[in-house]
């Protein structure tokens, strides 16, 4: 590969800019010097151009100089351009050696003396700029301006100014290689020497800081491992009290459950005794009344079918029914037998009925509602407001609710009336922490809230204490 041709790199000097130009002399275009045409484009660039007279033709008069221009579609810009180009003409014309384009020339010259016969990029021939590429193998088929521009990216790249190099011819180059050769060996030699000295410099500061620092960091690396045996052995011994604690803790908790879940177990057992109680007097009173009721009923005549006594009960309603139809009774016999049937708190209600409607069966009924159902109202105001009373238990409790409920709701169904007293019981309780419970629980039925209530009272009292509101 050829040896290279770019010698060095220049700095931008102020001195070299002595040389200005003159525009004074340019001569100036008159418009009574100047005769205009307006003609229409030739060549390619479309119809636009072919159409429109857009096209200027000026001629300088007093010359006899001609320009045409049609470098745009646009007249004014083509005047422009044609007006600029006359002048110019005519400024070498008039001035010769001292029209603009001479100056420009002398100055190019001026340039090339200042670089004591090396040439700058721009001032490259086409055979230079070719030799130039072919040197950094890149290719050399095209215009000058194409070559220039492609040389000037090849400089660059190589991280030179392409503004600052300067280029010589072959006889010139291989001196001056010669002697910038020698100068980077010398400079070489000198820089070698002055970074083994450097070399040996830093050699002996970091052995230096080397030990400083080792000894620095086994100091502090004792000390930490020192502190840390402290620290671990204080911590088993902390862990070690805490596992006595704790184990003796733990033991003295299950006793205490321990003796917790007897207690409750044989609360639960005396509990579920005296449940078992309560319902066998329950029974044998219903027994009782029953039998009582038996004794006390009659019949209507002889050979008839009997109705017994009803004690507002809403499931007894259905038997009255079909005793009546099998007795076949009238209206006035329903009516009476009815008045007879009757029992307890019911018969208040006949005290407020006028005795011309107590042999009306119809009558007697929808003022009865057959079960105090005249009284929903009533009943339904005492279930609002009834709540569970201090010294009250929770069997009595419960069969209240029962009753008003039922009294309350005559005609809803039994499920929901089941649904509204679990409600209603819950909800009335004088202890919330028990009503938290059982609404947690989710009860079906009155029976089985009543048992849960019953057995949370066994369980608090043999923990000590109630959560009354």
């Amino acid at each position: 590969m050829a040896t290279s041709r770019m010698i060095f790199r220049v700095q931008f000097c102020f001195s070299r800019l002595t040389h200005t130009l003159d525009y004074s002399k340019i001569p100036v275009l008159l418009d009574k010097d100047l005769e205009e045409m307006h003609v229409r484009g030739s060549g390619p660039g479309g119809q636009k151009i072919n159409k429109t007279a857009s096209c200027v033709v000026l001629k300088h008069i007093p010359s006899g100089i001609v320009v045409k221009c049609q470098e745009t579609r646009f007249l004014e810009k083509n005047r422009k351009i044609a007006r600029e180009i006359l002048q110019r003409k005519l400024d070498n014309f008039v001035n010769k050696e001292e029209s603009l384009e001479a100056q420009l020339e002398a100055k190019n010259e001026k340039k090339k003396l200042d670089n004591n016969g090396y040439k700058r990029l721009c001032d490259l021939k086409v055979n230079e700029l070719r030799r130039e590429l072919e040197d950094r193998e890149l290719e050399t088929t095209a215009k000058k301006a194409e070559l220039a521009e492609r040389l000037k990216e090849a400089i660059e790249n190589e991280g030179l100014d392409s503004e600052m190099c300067l280029f010589s011819d072959d006889s010139s180059s291989a001196i001056i290689s010669s002697d910038m050769e020698s100068k980077i060996y010398s400079l070489k030699t000198e820089m070698s020497s002055d970074m083994n000295s450097m070399k040996t410099d830093i050699s002996s500061s970091m052995s230096s800081l080397k030990t400083e620092i080792s000894f620095d960091l086994e100091t502090k690396i004792s000390s930490i491992e020192n502190k840390i045996s402290s620290d671990v052995s204080s911590i088993k011994t902390d862990i070690s009290c805490l596992e006595t604690k704790v184990s003796s803790d733990i033991s003295s908790l299950d006793d205490k459950v321990s003796s917790l879940e007897s207690k409750v177990s044989s609360d639960i057992s005396s509990l579920k005794e005296k449940k078992i109680l309560a319902s066998v007097k329950e029974k044998i009173k219903e027994m009782e009344k029953k039998i009582e009721e038996l004794e006390h009923s009659e019949l209507v005549k002889d050979g008839e079918i009997k109705c017994h006594e009803v004690e507002s009960k809403l499931k007894l309603e259905g038997a009255f029914e079909t005793a009546a139809r099998a007795n076949e009774w009238s209206e006035r016999e329903k009516a009476v037998n009815l008045t007879i049937a009757l029992r307890g708190d019911v018969l208040d209600v006949l005290q407020i009925i006028p005795m011309e409607e107590t042999d009306n069966f119809e009558q007697l009924k929808k003022r009865l509602r057959y079960g105090h159902e005249h009284f929903e109202h009533l009943y339904q105001s005492q279930l609002k407001n009834r709540k569970q009373k201090r010294d009250e238990t929770l069997q009595e409790y419960e069969v209240d609710m029962a009753r008003l409920v039922r009294f309350a709701y005559p005609s809803a169904p039994e499920n929901m009336m089941e649904c509204l007293a679990v409600q209603t019981f819950v909800d009335r309780l004088r202890d919330h922490e028990m009503q938290k419970t059982l609404r947690l629980a989710r009860h079906k039925t009155l029976v089985d809230v009543l048992s849960a209530a019953l057995e949370y009272e066994a369980a608090t009292q043999a923990s000590g204490g109630y959560s009354i509101k």
